[in-house]
């Protein structure tokens, strides 16, 4: 793996789940001992060898380091194989495979206790601010989705989450919102009732964006917390997901869908005009 692949857990992550025992790392910035103590990580943590080589014009260091770090009887053991100095030079380093073999066998950590059904957060593809960055390169293909019904408590979880962001953006048009409110087990009790379906895009098996189906009377539904992850914006996901609730709510054999907006949403209220929705009723409101 190369260097910026030492910053993210997953990378190494990743090569010791398809087999690999000894990983080598080439390095093109300043190893730094923050950098370092990444590597002896890695290994640790993944049952791995790790081998980096620097530029000498980067300050050097180069390392290796292997995952050992107790004997058979928990006596402590130090990782650290060798850190070279700044000036060039080649070392040669050796790993006892064997002794990696049967540690990986008696020990934690690598893949012996991992729970991977737990993680599913962890491969999503959206990103919420601070870590929003317009060169993450998060490219947006359009490919491998689908619009569903949500039946599953976990991807109600997903739903929460996604209401809570909702929520949190509607502070900028109602000052009263608390800024710490979270939405929890809100969409799981939803999931038998009958009357009511939860729409999700599912990107690449993620769910990006969802929308609400509540049907009020014998003649309408509603439709209400229509939201799309801000990364996944201005491409026509709110639309796609606006028209398939359209078609779930002649499910209920209804007359008429509501839906509701903030007067100040002009971006939303644009959406649901162009969709023919009209205005009906207007909400007053005074503050005290």
């Amino acid at each position: 793996m190369i260097c910026f692949d030492r910053e993210f857990p997953e990378s190494a992550r990743i090569l010791m789940l398809k087999g690999a025992e000894i990983v080598l790392v080439p390095n093109a910035c300043c190893m730094s001992k923050i950098r370092l103590d990444q590597l002896k990580v890695r290994a640790y943590e993944n049952m791995i060898g790790i081998v980096a080589v620097n530029y000498c014009n980067y300050g050097g260091k180069s390392s290796a380091f292997t995952p050992v770090v107790r004997d058979e009887n928990k006596k402590e053991l130090n990782s650290e194989i060798l850190i070279m100095d700044e000036k060039e030079d080649i070392q040669i380093v050796e790993f006892n495979l064997n002794e990696i073999r049967n540690y990986r066998k008696r020990e934690n950590h690598g893949d012996a206790y991992r729970k991977p059904f737990l993680y599913k957060y962890i491969s999503e593809n959206h990103v919420k601010e601070p870590f929003i960055r317009k060169d993450s390169r998060r490219k947006f293909k359009g490919k491998n989705f689908i619009i569903k019904e949500v039946k599953s408590i976990e991807d109600a979880n997903t739903c929460d989450i996604l209401l809570t962001e909702l929520i949190q953006e509607e502070r900028k048009y109602n000052n009263s919102i608390d800024k710490n409110y979270v939405v929890k087990n809100h969409f799981n009790q939803m999931l038998n009732d009958k009357n009511i379906k939860i729409l999700a895009y599912y990107l690449d098996n993620t769910i990006v964006g969802y929308i609400l189906i509540r049907k009020i009377n014998n003649c309408t539904c509603l439709l209400d917390g229509l939201y799309v992850l801000k990364e996944y914006r201005n491409k026509k996901i709110g639309t796609k997901l606006l028209k398939e609730a359209l078609k779930k709510c002649k499910d209920f054999n209804v007359k008429y869908v509501d839906i509701s907006v903030m007067e100040e949403n002009k971006i939303a209220k644009s959406m649901y005009k162009k969709m023919k929705f009209t205005e009906y009723e207007i909400k007053l409101r005074k503050k005290i």
